[in-house]
């Protein structure tokens, strides 16, 4: 068979082609509302004790140099042998031994005499309580999101979060440059009438490995001279030697992204939603062969880029504004990826991705509708047994938070006593008290306290019992 020119044309185009990510998804899983709400307390529950365990690095980055320079010159005149042995000029020093020159070599506690301690580097009293301060800060802003804020407590409002999980079927190999694979979501309603939704919070938001950077440059410049000579009988000899090195060390921790969320808050001509997620490569140590020409003027190791094979997992948090009891909670959702690499800084909804073109795959979506709970208005308490209540605030309501404080009477409940189990129902246990025995018999206004609610007041019968 007879090779053209064309064909080579073509293998070597192929051979030079792009890599492409081969990308799958599956059937997204769906959340309603008060099981994201539960979901959200819980996280919120948990994050104090996150918290505790988090010990921030003592620092960033450090950067020193060392250098060391000896010389010495000496000069003899021997009158009765001219074939003595000359000086030899000074030794170049071994790193890592104690000696003279402290400064060469590691510097350790043995170089200091055991009551005197180095001083130790670190921040000043200011600047740790500032950054106390600032843990502080975002260790409430956490807890802020997770409570929600007006719009997700809104009665009228509803929540549903939204589970993809990808797969990355292929393995690629990037080389030393770092290119990411963006997967596009597009969600807008079925059909109409839909309430107008927002997309809440993409998770994860960001994700990054921390790697450490180190660098070590090192100069060493040694000489030596000697002079022999004789005159009349009397021998002289001379001898010159120095030595000189720097050292300078940098090291560093790097932050590398592997993956982020792209918000777009603009709303799509035909309704609906998008949002994408960015999927970044690994950083790989890569060893060049001994025949490696590279090897011989470079360095013997270089940092390459891969993607490795496997699956993927993000979440959309949709928020659902003015949702009446005839409104479709049915979502269309369309995935588009075309596999394309990009860099860093080209990763946008606008650039990145291309319009018009077909989706890789086009989901059904129903969101669960509201649970049309009646609303509490009684409730009976013996005041002598523990007495577990379930408290509902009906379609009309106010909304419940894990901050809701329950009081029966004058008598409060105290907080670990009260569960949240959406936004519209809590579960309630009633000890037995002092107050309330001496008011059995009686009934009492019960109130539920959230803030920025309206209070939900209920009213308690207290049984009559039997005096203790």
């Amino acid at each position: 068979m007879r090779v053209t020119p064309v064909v080579i044309a073509a293998l070597a185009l192929a051979g030079c082609a792009a890599p492409v990510v081969d990308v799958t998804v599956s059937e997204p899983k769906v959340y309603g509302d008060d099981q994201v709400l539960r979901t959200l307390a819980g996280q919120r529950a948990r994050l104090t004790a996150l918290a505790d365990g988090i010990e921030p690095g003592d620092y960033q980055e450090a950067f020193g140099v060392r250098s060391d320079e000896r010389r010495r010159s000496t000069l003899s005149a021997n009158l009765a042998d001219p074939a003595a042995p000359s000086p030899q000029p000074p030794p170049l020093r071994e790193e890592g031994r104690g000696g003279r020159w402290p400064g060469i070599g590691r510097l350790g506690y043995q170089d200091y005499p055991p009551y005197a301690r180095p001083p130790q580097p670190g921040l000043g009293f200011r600047e740790e309580l500032r950054r106390r301060v600032d843990g502080a800060q975002q260790l409430a802003s956490y807890e802020l999101l997770f409570l929600g804020d007006t719009r997700l407590l809104d009665g009228r409002s509803r929540a549903a979060l939204l589970r993809f999980d990808l797969s990355f079927n292929n393995y690629v190999d990037l080389g030393a440059r770092r290119r990411f694979v963006v997967v596009e979501f597009v969600v807008k309603p079925k059909r109409a009438p839909a309430p107008r939704f927002s997309v809440y919070l993409l998770t994860p938001e960001y994700s990054a490995m921390v790697s450490r950077e180190r660098a070590l440059t090192r100069l060493v410049s040694e000489y030596a001279g000697q002079l022999l000579g004789s005159w009349g009988g009397i021998g002289v000899t001379g001898s010159h030697g120095a030595s000189r090195q720097t050292r300078e060390d940098f090291e560093a921790l790097l932050e590398t992204p592997l993956q982020f969320a792209v918000y777009d808050s603009r709303e799509l001509p035909a309704g609906g939603r998008r949002f994408a997620f960015a999927f970044g490569p690994r950083r790989r140590l890569h060893e060049r062969g001994a025949l490696n020409p590279a090897r011989w003027f470079g360095a013997n190791y270089e940092v390459v880029y891969e993607l490795q094979p496997g699956p993927r997992t993000c979440q959309a948090l949709l928020l659902f504004h003015d949702v009446s009891e005839r409104a479709s909670l049915e979502l269309e959702v369309e995935v588009f990826c075309d596999g394309r690499l990009v860099a860093e800084e080209d990763v946008d909804l606008a650039r990145a991705l291309r319009r018009g073109r077909k989706p890789l795959e086009t989901f059904e979506v129903r969101c669960p509708k509201p649970l049309q709970s009646a609303r509490t208005k009684v409730v009976r308490v013996d005041p002598q047994v523990a007495t577990d209540l379930l408290i509902e605030a009906g379609p009309k309501g106010p909304s419940f938070s894990p901050e809701s404080e329950v009081f029966v009477g004058p008598a409060r409940v105290p907080a670990h006593q009260v569960r949240f189990l959406g936004r519209g129902r809590l579960s309630v246990r009633v000890r037995p008290s002092a107050t309330l025995r001496a008011a059995r018999g009686a009934r009492l206004t019960g109130r539920v306290v959230t803030p920025d609610q309206p209070d939900f007041v209920f009213c308690v019968e207290l049984s009559q019992g039997k005096a203790p």
